[in-house]
């Protein structure tokens, strides 16, 4: 069994951890109310996740075998593995690429990331025509297959065996093709192109990047290689987030299931190993892998933490050694309630909007709606605070109007709170909040912040009331 937190200190009886204590750990991912407060056992592995070994003798504890020296290992970049699965490298209008996979979620586009990329453009920075610029998209063979024949001449017809090779023109895409290519990486450059042509007024015509086409019908790439392809890492100014990086896992292990179990990889240091390479995170030392495998493992937190980073929210505020330290403490039914309100309550926005909130506007929502009697002018004043805008004047300049006159309703929208809504989203949001007063906005920063030593002393606290509920 996987234990994780530092153990407890002992208590003056022989049998601190009666075995009739009580699990309450909600089984339904809503919010269910809990009758008394109660610990959860250590984490534990996921079922046949423990090596099938004979049992240690109980008079001598077990010693684990001595590991294998390092071997001397050397491996091919990314884009030399991918060439046998490469159908084609050529020139495509970027109108033609769609973003959304059709295995697991792409990265959220990121405007500020966007804008970065597109200063470097104007400072000399665009360099599509480099290899290690290349992007990478999926489509059918045959639609590759058949722009080839049109984008080679008869005479050159014997180099197709060398296509990837060589860079071919698909300019001409939707002359021959109504399929659109799956954009694996690369939308944020794509992005940026698209601002940078607008910016310096350029020919639509220069919108194009050069792409390596996969194969996502009949001989797709293989799991580790499609992973690995879609992934970013340090060497990129925009790394994957920590949420990313666990969606990636499911997304993998939903394609197959044995990727990450001991049958396949034989004890967690080879899952450890696995980890690092499908999510190429070999070279960084300081990654937390063994905790990302704990956390992984264990049963009750694996599909809470997914249901945690499917949301923008989620995504940006998983931390690994975070979460590892939270579930040290046992506590799961005290921590599961509030997210799940959380959850909740995202599930209940229009998905425009749930998919917009970031940990700072979640902040605002929960400092100013946290009454459970709040009502619709509060939830206005959150989303236009009186004095951000220009009506304050108008306030003081007629002090005797007649009171039945009704106030302005809407005034400038708050400073830097859902930045990347337009204005009919952000109203719209607003409205919606109102019409939905019932919605709870609980604090989680207390939580997520929460120092090593507060938690121990919370897991006492409540191991200790536990027990006096037993007795």
């Amino acid at each position: 069994m996987i234990k994780i937190g530092r153990r407890l200190p002992p208590k003056s009886n022989t049998n601190p951890r009666p075995s009739k204590r009580r699990k309450t750990t909600p089984t339904h991912p809503s919010h269910e109310p809990h009758h008394h407060p109660s610990t959860s056992p250590p984490l534990t592995p996921v079922v046949n996740d423990t090596s099938s070994s004979p049992p240690p003798s109980p008079s001598k504890p077990a010693k684990s075998p001595k590991p294998a020296p390092p071997s001397f290992t050397e491996v091919d970049s990314l884009r030399k593995q991918a060439e046998p699965y490469r159908l084609a490298v050529a020139e495509l209008p970027i109108h033609f690429l769609h973003s959304s996979w059709s295995r697991g979620s792409n990265r959220p586009l990121d405007r500020n990331h966007v804008a970065y990329l597109c200063r470097s453009f104007q400072n000399g920075g665009l360099a599509r025509r480099a290899e290690q610029h290349y992007i990478q998209v999926s489509c059918s063979a045959a639609a590759v297959q058949k722009m080839i024949i049109n984008a080679l001449p008869d005479t050159d017809q014997s180099h197709i065996q060398d296509r990837p090779q060589h860079v071919l023109s698909f300019r001409n895409w939707a002359d021959f093709i109504d399929e659109r290519p799956e954009l694996m990486a690369g939308q944020h450059r794509i992005e940026a192109l698209k601002d940078y042509v607008k910016q310096t007024h350029s020919d639509s015509n220069d919108l194009w990047w050069i792409c390596e086409f996969y194969d996502k019908g009949v001989t797709p790439l293989n799991l580790e290689l499609d992973i690995k392809l879609r992934v970013n890492r340090r060497d990129l100014t925009l790394p994957d987030t920590h949420g990313q990086i666990w969606l990636q896992l499911v997304s993998a292990f939903n394609r197959d299931p044995t990727l990450f179990s001991v049958e396949r990889n034989v004890n967690k240091k080879g899952i450890e190993k696995s980890m690092l390479d499908i999510l190429c995170l070999t070279s960084e030392a300081r990654f937390p892998i063994s905790r990302l495998v704990t956390l992984w493992r264990s049963e009750r937190w694996r599909p809470r933490v997914t249901r945690w980073c499917r949301t923008s929210l989620g995504r940006t505020t998983f931390n690994i050694s975070k979460w590892y330290q939270i579930a040290g403490y046992r506590l799961d039914d005290y921590w599961f309630d509030t997210f799940y309100q959380v959850l909740e309550t995202l599930r209940a926005l229009p998905t425009s909007t749930s998919e917009s909130i970031q940990i700072s506007d979640w902040n605002v929502l929960a400092g100013s709606l946290k009454s459970d009697t709040y009502d619709a002018a509060d939830v206005h004043q959150v989303f236009y605070p009186k004095g951000d805008g220009n009506n304050n004047d108008d306030s003081k300049s007629s002090p005797s109007a007649p009171s039945t006159i009704k106030p302005v309703q809407k005034t400038a929208r708050r400073s830097g709170f859902l930045s990347s809504l337009d204005e009919e989203a952000y109203d719209g949001l607003c409205r919606h909040l109102q019409q939905n007063l019932t919605l709870r906005f609980p604090d989680v920063q207390p939580l997520l912040k929460i120092k090593k030593e507060e938690g121990e002393v919370m897991a006492q606290v409540i191991d200790h009331v536990v027990l006096s509920w037993d007795h």
